[in-house]
């Protein structure tokens, strides 16, 4: 596709006339000529003076289409002001600027700029979360992507990456997300938000180094207003990374800068979201009560039937088994029995729990071993690492029963989740 269309000024006219439903003789009426004199504009006998072009324009409703290649170029910038604006998450400002825009979609000879106003729109729909739209749109575009120019195919990549990500498809975003950096070039490089979700991609799959090396990149890339949501995520997921290799003190920096931020702007989903994770660091470090006030905050601002709040009272009454108080950890169990009706990993995560409290019970033993630790195995994302905790529980206990097979098993089990989620590899 090319970038502009080839056609006149005055094709350009006749095809949106006809595309809105007009005859010459409609548009004659309104810009008080006759037809004939209709005929010579679309045929590029008369010119078009600014008089007589803004009396058109008003008539077929395009006064900020890009007809003139100076308005072309304008439009174009434009589109990346907008796209930034959603990258950005600043999406008031880029729902005002979207109707200023929207004219191109009459003007679809214009092939490259339209595709680039589609994809962009579409960044826009995954951003309120409409994925069907987005989908939608993401499918019209496929068929004819290999003809689109190389910017086209980036945010095509990029998009379909992205939105692979947010239905928590790792494998499907990280690889439509390289297959966008695949289409760049020297005077087109990737931008902050592609190598971002590469870096979650990495990490939600367990490839903690290669993400942290993403996130590292595209915190350098990212040249806005930190205190915009988008340097929040960069940051807070830089944090989950350094978290997992041990380097607690860097993450606890990142998560208490980016939840500062979060509460600046009012960012409800990453106020739970850092809550919770800053406090399984805390727990981590022993600081159960620290952790209990992070996770209620996290509840408070997480949707109440989200997998997020179950997650969250998950980790609290994890806190609350960690220090021993069995009753209060039994009571969360029980208030999230609605949450975990038909969701196995839930059901999984919170009947493990219970069965940690009675581990001197044999049907708890083998409901972990034969049932919990390998279904986290069997995960293709970071729920992997759930069955290590799990495997821990059961060495300890090995440990204190003497069985050293059994101990040394648990040992090397959780070893081969961590060397298969940071190297690819497995020797059970």
């Amino acid at each position: 596709m090319n970038n502009n269309s080839t056609l006149t000024l005055g094709e350009k006219i006749m095809y949106v006339r006809k595309a809105r439903g007009y005859s010459q003789e409609n548009l004659g009426y309104a810009i008080k000529r006759n037809r004939p004199f209709v005929q010579r504009i679309e045929n590029g006998q008369v010119e078009c003076d600014v008089e007589l072009l803004a009396e058109i324009r008003k008539f077929l409703e395009i006064e900020d289409a890009p007809l003139l290649e100076h308005e072309l170029k304008l439009y174009r910038y434009h589109l990346e002001v907008w796209g930034d604006l959603i990258e950005s998450k600043r999406l008031d400002e880029a729902k005002a600027m979207q109707s200023q825009l929207s004219p191109i979609l009459i003007m679809p000879f214009e092939a490259d700029l339209f595709l680039l106003y589609t994809m962009t729109e579409t960044l826009l729909l995954l951003e309120e979360s409409n994925f069907a739209a987005a989908k939608e749109k993401l499918n019209a575009v496929e068929a004819s992507i290999d003809d689109a120019s190389i910017e086209v195919r980036h945010m095509f990549y990029r998009n379909k990456g992205y939105f692979y990500g947010r239905q928590g498809d790792f494998e499907n975003s990280l690889k439509h997300s390289l297959l966008a950096i695949d289409n760049t070039s020297n005077d087109f490089k990737p931008g902050y938000f592609v190598l971002t979700n590469i870096g979650i991609a990495y990490i939600s799959m367990g490839k903690v180094h290669k993400g942290i090396v993403f996130l590292e990149r595209a915190k350098l890339e990212y040249d806005g207003d930190r205190t915009h949501n988008r340097g929040i995520i960069i940051d807070s997921s830089l944090a989950a990374g350094y978290m997992q290799i041990g380097e607690e003190d860097v993450a606890r920096q990142l998560y208490e800068e980016s939840l500062s931020l979060a509460k600046i702007l009012n960012d409800e989903f990453r106020i739970a979201v850092i809550s919770q994770n800053l406090a399984t660091l805390n727990q981590r470090q022993m600081n159960f009560n620290e952790a209990l006030t992070l996770l209620d905050q996290a509840l408070k601002h997480h949707t109440s039937n989200s997998f997020g709040y179950a997650a969250a009272l998950h980790n609290k009454a994890h806190c609350l088994f960690k220090m021993k108080a069995y009753d209060k950890c039994r009571e969360i169990i029980k208030q999230a029995e609605p949450l975990t009706e038909g969701d196995e990993e839930l059901t999984i995560m919170f009947e493990s729990l219970g069965h940690l409290m009675t581990l001197s019970e044999k049907t708890s033993i083998s409901y972990l071993e034969d049932v919990a630790i390998p279904y986290f195995r069997a995960c293709k994302n970071a729920s992997k690492y759930k069955a290590i905790p799990l495997c821990n529980e059961l060495e300890i206990l090995y440990r204190k029963k003497k069985s050293k097979l059994k101990s040394l098993t648990m040992a090397a089990i959780a070893k081969d989740i961590y060397e298969e989620m940071y190297y690819g590899r497995g020797s059970l």
